[in-house]
């Protein structure tokens, strides 16, 4: 019964996402940094800006011992409690370094889980207040042992507003909403793909660290700190190995991905601040992004993935049969924005003409019979309110073609 309840929770969650929010895409990245380039403790978030290439100071200090938490279902204070079920429990919210975070444009949340604790938290980025989940665990696993793999360092929230989380090993995967009554629910473990043969998703060599990111059609990609690429499938949790990232610095570990505004991924290392690195998902080739004083970073987030579906058609690029425009016969205005369109009739032999709207796959939307009866005649036709492209075709009685020409109604 539980689970069928989160199932439908999820279903819910995905349906009422805000898409509008994504339309505009981010040119930016929130990024885990040090205190400097060269720190490595992942206590501030810092923003990266794609375009100039530069960061802003840091907007967070998740080290700091005076920030006040709040409870995400009461709002009142957090109160620590001592440790239990085998988790980690403090009160600091950077406290032990964050390698894992993803970002809830439509809500301005940053979510995140610090290393070896199995809470999720978020700063609420309109207010700069801090919220921990306490009803629900993200990891239920024993988190007290100082086991690398049982760390999560990968978590992306997709298009639909759900949010994902994976353990450096694989081994342990949970989804969650954002909103208001955030839900949590375990999947279970990664499962290799028969394909992958000797390059496994849970293995210390190909399959650790990194991070992840989301495309257009429900599917995550992880992209490890050893370079992999493998797409997940959360439906059955299937891992695939798509190849390995070339281009790269021999010392270059990933350690964060986003999309940039342009489709490509962009990714950073918590070794090598040389430099950040533009990938192409077609061949997964590496280049430098020229960023400027480039800081390590543990984790990168924005709200962007990946296109894979075919983009949705728009006004202008809908394709259309090529216009047979004549200069005996006018029409105006086009683009039409005011609910009609004139035609107007040049040495055009006298007779009845049929003045026809289809739409691109060819389906009448209506049809008009004049009679044209001296030089120069006009008629108004009116529009249907649907904003999309349409031909108007007039033809003869004999229902010869006179005149076709694509029509742009904004």
């Amino acid at each position: 019964m539980k689970r069928a309840l989160l199932s439908a929770i999820f279903s819910v969650a995905a349906c009422c996402a805000l898409f509008d929010a994504q339309a505009q895409k981010d040119q930016f990245a929130y990024a885990i940094t040090g205190v400097d380039r060269q720190s490595g403790d992942w206590s501030k978030i810092r923003r990266f800006d794609f375009r100039s290439g530069t960061y802003t100071d840091f907007l967070f200090d998740g080290a700091s011992v005076q920030l006040e938490a709040f409870d995400a279902q009461t709002k009142q204070p957090y109160v620590a409690v001592a440790q239990k079920a085998g988790q980690q429990v403090y009160s600091q919210p950077f406290v032990t370094g964050v390698a894992a975070m993803a970002y809830d444009k439509p809500h301005q949340r940053l979510y995140f889980t610090p290393m070896f604790v199995g809470q999720l938290r978020y700063l609420d980025l309109r207010t700069n207040k801090l919220f921990y989940i306490t009803d629900q665990l993200l990891m239920t696993h024993d988190l007290r042992q100082p086991d690398g793999g049982k760390v999560v360092t990968r978590m992306v929230i997709t298009p639909d507003g759900v949010g994902y989380a994976i353990t450096n090993d694989g081994a342990h995967m949970a989804r969650f909403t954002s909103g208001k009554k955030p839900a949590i629910e375990q999947m279970g473990g990664l499962i290799d793909a028969p394909e992958n043969k000797n390059i496994s998703i849970h293995s210390a060599c190909t399959g650790y660290g990194g991070d992840m990111i989301a495309d257009d059609a429900g599917n995550l990609y992880i992209i490890t700190a050893r370079n992999h690429v493998f797409k997940v499938t959360p439906a059955n949790r299937l891992a695939t190995y798509l190849g390995s990232i070339s281009g790269l610095p021999e010392k270059f570990t990933v350690n964060g991905a986003v999309v940039d505004d342009e489709g490509r991924l962009l990714v950073s290392s918590g070794v090598d601040e040389s430099d950040y690195y533009r990938v192409d998902p077609q061949s997964w080739k590496a280049t430098p992004s020229n960023g400027n004083n480039v800081f390590r970073s543990s984790d990168l987030a924005n709200s962007n993935y990946l296109q894979v579906k075919p983009a949705p058609a728009t006004l202008t690029s809908i394709k259309t049969p090529a216009s047979r425009a004549t200069r005996n016969i006018q029409l105006y205005p086009n683009p039409a924005t005011g609910g009609a369109i004139t035609l107007q009739f040049h040495k055009v032999a006298p007779g009845d003409y049929n003045i026809d709207l289809v739409d691109v796959l060819g389906r009448p939307v209506q049809s008009r019979r004049i009679s044209i009866a001296f030089e120069g005649q006009t008629q108004t036709l009116t529009l249907p309110h649907a904003k999309a492209v349409y031909l108007v075709r007039v033809t003869d009685r004999n229902r010869k073609l006179a005149h076709e020409e694509k029509l742009v109604v904004q």
